[in-house]
């Protein structure tokens, strides 16, 4: 196993978090194709690492980003910090609580959260008309007279 950089030659550090793989404070992997990097904190670029114990490091990463509190996924990267520091990266599709809380946020929140959420949007689409007006009114200040 190494511990050093295979492009920049810097320390990857180690986490507490993978008992059979320590190595790296940020750790990708791609579960549906078999595939772990130790990403470099100091030039970020990513190392494949070996196949011996490969998979079950995958397995342990999987099961700890599930569990984790702190995580946010878009439509094929999710991102978690455990709690030792250790940041995953999550490459592939979504885990399905969190496509639905990205996909359709209102359909989890209760009546006073929807109504928080449309009073915002309104709030929001207020002001850029207000502004809209404020620049069309100045535009139309400083337009020449035509004789």
């Amino acid at each position: 196993m190494y511990a050093s950089c295979t492009f920049c030659h810097r320390a990857l550090g180690s986490n507490e978090s993978i008992e059979i793989f320590p190595v790296g404070r940020r750790l990708a992997f791609d579960a549906s194709k078999g595939r772990l990097w130790v990403v470099c904190t100091g030039c970020a670029q990513w190392n494949l690492t070996p196949l011996e114990g490969r998979w079950e490091a995958i397995e342990g990463a999987e099961r700890l980003f599930r569990e984790s509190r702190l995580r946010h996924s878009t439509d094929n990267i999710g991102l978690a910090r455990l709690r030792d520091g250790t940041e995953l990266v999550r490459i592939g599709n979504p885990l399905r609580p969190e496509m639905a809380a990205w996909r359709f946020p209102w359909v989890r929140m209760d009546d006073e959260q929807k109504q928080k959420f449309i009073d915002a949007v309104k709030t929001v689409q207020t002001r850029q008309a207000q502004q809209g007006f404020l620049l069309e009114m100045i535009v139309w200040s400083n337009l020449p007279n035509k004789p």
